[in-house]
Parts: C-alpha cells; structure tokens; sequence
C-alpha cells in the first residue's frame, strides 16, 4: 500500500466521525475518496468537505474532466451541495451554469444528478434546461426526475408540457400530475391570498376552539348563549359563529380556531381519501372557504393522528385539483389548513384559517423564557375579576402578562409588580406601555408587600421551568404565607401553583378560602388555577 492509499484509509476512517474537520490541503484527497463503493463513506466525505466549500468547489470542478462513474455523477451531486452554500454565491451563476452542461452527458447517473441538482435552482435558470432535457431523455426514470424538477422550478412552459403529455407508464404518469399541480399552485401564489376578518358566513357556522386543557368551562363563558357554547372535549370548545369572523376575539382565552365541517361517512372502500374530498367538497367547506378567503383558495392537509401519509395526501389533492380547480393545494403559502380527524366510521374535516390577523395579544413587545402564555394569563384575569378600587400585585411579574391582561378588563386603582431579574422588568415595562399608575421594581417576591394590595395575581416559576437551586415547593409554600397576610381583608389572590401537596394547601392553611380551583395542563406541567379570599 503506498503513502497515498494510506492517507486515503487514514481520511475515510475519520469522515465517520461527525467532529472531524478536515484541512484545507485534505480536499483534494477527500473529493477523489467519492469514487468509493461505500455510499455512507461517500455521504461522510460530501459532508466533511463542506468546511471548506472554495476549495471543494475548485477540486470537483478539476476533478471531473476525465472522472468516470460513480465519481462522475457524485462529483455533479456535491457541486449541488456546494450551491446552497453562501460563501458561493459570487460563483454561483458560473456554477448553475456547469450543472446544466452536465445533463447532456453520456454517464446516465450524471445526467440524472444534474437533473435533480436543477430542481434547486431558479426558473431562469433551469426550467429551459429541463424542458430540454425532457425531450432528449428516453428513460422513465429519468424523464420521472425531470418532472419532479420542473414541478418545482416551472412556470408557463412547464404548465403547457404537462397539460398535453400522458404516459402509459403509472410512476411517470403519477409525476406529470403531480408537476402540474405544483406549477399550478406556483403561479397562482403571485396573487396572494389571506382570511377575511370581517367575512360573514351564509348561515351559522360550527366553530370549534382550543385551549390549554383544564380551561374549558372559562373558554365557554365567554360566549353568551346566543353562540351555543359546548364543551366538546379537553382543550375544546364549540361555537356557533353568525356574525362577522372578527368577533370570535371577543375571547383571549383560545389559542387556535377552526370551522366544523360536517362528518363524512366512510364509503364501502374504506378509501379515506373519499371521504376527505367529499368533505372538504361540501357545499357547507365551499361556503365558508369563498365566504373567508381573499383572492386564491390554498390549502394544505394535515392529519390530526399526525405523519406525513404521503400516498393518501397525494391522492386527495390530486382529486380536488381535478373536481374543483378553484382550490389550490400549497402547503408553503397556505391560506387555510385543512385537519383531518378521522374516525372507523366517518372522517371529520376543519378549516383551520392560517393567514387571519389575530389582534388580541399585539401589546407583547418583549418576552422572557418561561413567561405565561397570554391565553393563560387572560384566564387569571378573568377569574381574578374587576373591582374599581383594586391594587393589583404581581410578585412574580416577568413580562407582565398577567397584569396587561387584569388591565383591560377595566378599572383600578394601581398595578404593581416586582422581579428579581432585571431583563423581565425591562419587558415589563415595554408591554405595559399606555397604562397609567404602574410600577415595577426589583426585589424578591418575599420582601414586604406594597401597601393596600387587594389582588394578586401571578404564575411564578416552578421549579424544572427556571432553575432557582432551592426547594420551590418549600419558597412558594412561605410566599403564599407572606400572600395572604398581605392582602387587605376581602382581598384575593388568583394564581398557578404546583400541585405540590405542601403548595396546593398553603392557602387554606394561611388563612384564606378556596373559592374556585382548577387543574390546567400547560403543555406537559400539571397545575391548579386557584383563587383565594381573604375573609372580609
């Protein structure tokens, strides 16, 4: 073995390594280890040249007059790689341009790589290229490449080409279908789309909100009867919207939104996709898609069971493209998500709108690792409720969500808030702009309280949120103590403990009557929404 094939051996050995960053004076050995008959060593080496992308680039260019296959076609697969990298794109134009000459080559693995590389490109670039490239290719699998490349890449001429050609063969068949789909839905993305706010469906529409699981009963309140509220399920709420789609942010507490379409019954088949284009076909999807949306109807599928499930995806959206064109699937720009939930017996299609305004938490102008979700914020506010007089505590205050939302609920007297850290006072004080008679400042939430506070309202930190390096159950234990004799009588305290035994009891044992109390899953961390009363 001579000094060069060592050094080879020596260099496949530590591609393997993920940590290993070659020289620069190695690329030259590392793009030559690309002729290896071992496809993992040749993913290492592509990736381990990458740390020095000018000189990979000038060696793969060197390099490939006179290579022959396989190091032919993975030299055109690493200048592809080597493209997306932005210390190249000085070079680029030259580089896009050698990639093109390279599908005219007499290796069919260079070909077809080149046809792959040029699926990345820009139209101006590539769809001529490819178009031309369809002509001259006689294989299947390669015409099946040039689809796929051109479905990204083209445009009007793409569109033309896969409206007149037709193939005996189902694989390549199944690639000119999906090709004009997403040229169609490419050139329909220039006009934009998005929801109408001030939309109003053509009759009563079944609405169905989230929320953090434990939140359901608060949700529904507040929507007076005249919207049908129901608790469906955990974390969801059903609505019957008539008016205008705006004024559904009449609440702060739901997190998404979507409408209900009527449940479809699976066909005999049992073939999903059936009853999903049924569904999102009915008259009742079609009229609150045109009622909502501005300008192009895009959508894109998901499944609320989760994955991908390519297959069945593909054979919906190619159904609705051939039934109803006015809908285009585009799941990069879409206007709308479609969620399929389905059933052994029925499907259940939502339209969950992606491009709606949401104006309701516009105020947070800065934010801190663990702060509230403002939805969970509003519903301490809301179970804190208002009195004119109230001066309102947020020991614990971060970004002050909690008392932003206590704020515009209506009146009081003051707002006080207090944090250890002063980054969390400086966002504060940023989402608490407009509001008058508010101060923040340092401290611990242990230190004395402010004179005359009739409400506190808080979700302090628990213990594997933000590390503290003490015992949490044990401090919020003594805050709720120092709480409860803050509080001027018939005052209240309305928070997130952990359901920590010693947390969850410290209020009654303080002193203070539990009125109302609920459990609410934030994502993983189980805790109680309490409210405490201090006897008048």
């Amino acid at each position: 073995m001579d000094l060069a094939e060592r050094q080879g051996k020596a260099l496949l050995a530590a591609v393997k390594d993920r940590g290993f960053t070659p020289r620069r004076k190695d690329i030259e050995a590392l793009v030559g280890l690309l002729g290896v008959d071992d496809d993992d060593a040749v993913d290492d080496v592509m990736r381990a040249v990458l740390a020095h992308p000018e000189e990979a680039l000038d060696r793969a260019l060197e390099r490939f007059h006179g290579a022959r296959p396989p190091l032919r076609g993975r030299l055109v697969k690493l200048v592809g790689r080597l493209l997306a990298v932005p210390a190249l794109a000085a070079r680029a134009d030259a580089t896009w341009q050698w990639v093109v000459g390279r599908l005219e080559d007499e290796d069919a693995k260079t070909r077809r790589n080149a046809i792959l590389v040029l699926g990345r490109a820009s139209a101006e670039v590539a769809e001529d290229a490819l178009l031309a490239s369809w002509d001259r290719e006689e294989r299947v699998d390669h015409k099946v490449s040039v689809a796929q490349s051109l479905g990204r890449v083209g445009g009007a001429k793409t569109r033309a080409l896969m409206q007149r050609v037709a193939s005996g063969d189902a694989r390549l068949q199944k690639a000119i279908d999906q090709a004009a789909l997403m040229v169609e839905r490419t050139m329909h993305r220039d006009g934009g789309s998005a929801v109408e706010a001030r939309g109003v469906p053509r009759a009563a529409a079944a609405v169905e909100l989230s929320c953090k699981r434990g939140l359901e009963a608060l949700l529904a309140a507040e929507f007076d009867a005249s919207w049908g509220p129901t608790i469906v399920g955990p974390g969801r709420v059903r609505v019957m919207l008539s008016g205008s789609l705006e004024t559904i942010f009449r609440s702060r507490i739901f997190q998404t939104m979507a409408f209900v379409i009527p449940p479809v019954m699976k066909p005999a088949s049992g073939d999903v996709a059936d009853a999903v284009v049924a569904a999102l076909l009915s008259p009742g999807s079609l009229r609150i898609l045109e009622s909502f949306t501005l300008r192009t109807i895009r959508y894109r599928l998901e499944w609320a069971e989760g994955g991908h499930r390519r297959a069945l995806t593909w054979r919906v959206v190619s159904r609705v493209a051939a039934l109803c064109p006015a809908l285009v699937n585009d799941p990069k720009d879409s206007t709308w998500e479609v969620l399929v939930r389905e059933y052994p017996d029925r499907v259940v299609v939502l339209l969950r709108p992606r491009k709606l305004n949401d104006p309701r938490f516009g105020y947070r102008r800065a934010e801190v690792a663990a702060a509230s979700h403002p939805t969970v914020a509003a519903a301490i506010a809301r179970v804190a409720g208002v009195s004119a007089d109230d001066v309102i505590w947020d020991p614990f205050v971060g970004s002050a969500l909690e008392l932003v939302e206590r704020g515009r609920l209506g009146p009081y007297a003051r707002m006080e808030g207090r944090d250890l850290d002063a980054a969390a006072l400086d966002a504060a004080r940023m989402n608490l702009t407009g509001y008058t008679r508010v101060s923040l400042v340092q401290g611990d939430a242990l230190d004395p309280a402010p004179e005359g506070v009739s409400l506190i309202v808080t979700n302090p930190p628990m213990g594997h949120r933000v590390g503290f390096g003490q015992d949490v159950g044990a401090m919020l234990e003594r805050f709720v103590a120092h709480a409860a004799r803050s509080l001027v009588p018939g005052g209240r305290m309305v928070w997130l403990s952990p359901l920590d035994p010693r947390v969850r009891q410290a209020g009654t044992r303080a002193g203070l009557r539990l009125s109302q109390w609920q459990r609410v899953d934030l994502g993983g961390l189980e805790v109680e929404l309490q409210r405490l009363e201090r006897p008048a």
